[in-house]
């Protein structure tokens, strides 16, 4: 988990606190990033992926888990560091990130939501007429969620 200021995709990242398990510092980090708890969520219990990269030339060790948002029109809350989200479909979600190294949990997480029957469904996604994930842009200056060359601004919800 780090502490850094980035597009999330819940892929809500933050630090574990001291004495904290990294799946109630997930919790925590969705409910103050997204304003989700853990209730209004269904945690996919056949996903979890583990990032392992370098920050500054410090190892960071990121898990990530999948949940559905229960109510698909669940309004997000957003915190502070955060200034603006999107719903978007896979390919969009990839390209909008930023992070090519979250390239392949992206595609493991569609990939068991569109190759079987699943009842769940932290990476957020919705299912209105297809399967959306959950962008949210920091307002830190990210350089991150960047609108593709020749797009202009990207509507927003």
């Amino acid at each position: 988990m780090c502490a850094e200021l980035h597009v999330s995709v819940v892929s809500f990242a933050g630090h574990v606190d001291q004495g904290e398990a990294i799946f109630t510092a997930a919790q925590r980090e969705t409910q103050e990033e997204a304003g989700f708890s853990l209730d209004q969520l269904r945690v996919v219990e056949e996903f979890k992926d583990i990032l392992q990269y370098s920050v500054q030339n410090q190892p960071k060790v990121v898990h990530y888990w999948l949940a559905e948002l229960i109510k698909a029109d669940t309004p997000v809350i957003l915190s502070d560091e955060h200034i603006r989200y999107k719903w978007g479909d896979i390919e969009a979600t990839k390209h909008l990130s930023g992070f090519d190294n979250m390239l392949p949990t992206w595609d493991k997480a569609y990939h068991l939501l569109t190759s079987a029957y699943v009842s769940a469904g932290v990476i957020i996604y919705r299912v209105k007429t297809e399967v959306e994930f959950l962008l949210i842009q920091s307002s830190g200056g990210s350089r991150h969620w960047m609108p593709p060359k020749g797009m202009g601004n990207l509507p927003l919800i």
